[in-house]
């Protein structure tokens, strides 16, 4: 991730030395966007469990595709929806593989601030409901209700009037999660639980590459 943060900045800097100085980090009210943004990550830890070291390999992708109608210059409301897919592979049988789906709904109002030429920061402040289904090894499963809302930084560079390459780079903000699992394994056999957090995150699963599309 790091290797297509620094390809992104490069192309920026190439693109604003070929550039005139015609400015198209203005948006209009009025003007539609659609687009997406993208996501990968594939990484492996070590863990240690009884003093035995274990490797544990964990993949995941997402895709977010987003509409939104400018309300006012350089001030943006729109509607995203979004999957992730993640799976995460061990050899130690006290913590088993697993596949987990998300599905994403949400809302967002995005706001541009042009820094130079046609290079702008934004920064996103978004609601979401995730639904996630899960699935382990140990016929173990179950379901997830999530509710999110907070901040997502970014850059934009604008090629023309009409196309942008944007990253966002982390997210700040408060979650809440409702969880039911079920585990034949275990007399009873289902478990409830609910958590909630606060945190600021800038891992690789929260940094996203996409392109949008303007047009009034």
């Amino acid at each position: 991730m790091k290797k297509l943060l620094a390809l992104f900045l490069l192309a920026n800097a190439s693109l604003f030395a070929q550039q005139d100085k015609e400015n198209f980090s203005t948006i209009e009210k009025g003007t539609w966007t659609i687009g997406g943004q993208m996501s990968f990550q594939s990484f492996k830890e070590n863990l240690n469990f009884n003093s035995n070291d274990q490797e544990r390999k964990t993949t995941q992708f997402s895709i977010n595709p987003n509409a939104s109608y400018a309300i006012s210059e350089n001030l943006l409301l729109g509607g995203i929806i979004g999957y992730t897919y993640n799976k995460a592979e061990s050899g130690n049988p006290f913590t088993p593989n697993s596949t987990i789906n998300n599905y994403r709904i949400g809302t967002y109002l995005k706001k541009y601030i042009s820094i130079i030429n046609n290079f702008a920061f934004n920064v996103q402040t978004e609601l979401n409901y995730i639904y996630s289904k899960l699935e382990f090894d140990s016929d173990d499963f179950g379901s997830s209700n999530t509710f999110d809302i907070g901040f997502r930084p970014g850059l934009s560079l604008f090629l023309n009037n009409n196309f942008a390459l944007e990253t966002q780079i982390g997210f700040l903000g408060y979650s809440y999660s409702n969880t039911n699992r079920q585990n034949n394994n275990v007399p009873g056999g289902i478990v409830d639980g609910s958590s909630s957090s606060f945190n600021f995150n800038l891992n690789a699963a929260n940094l996203f590459f996409g392109v949008t599309y303007f047009f009034r």
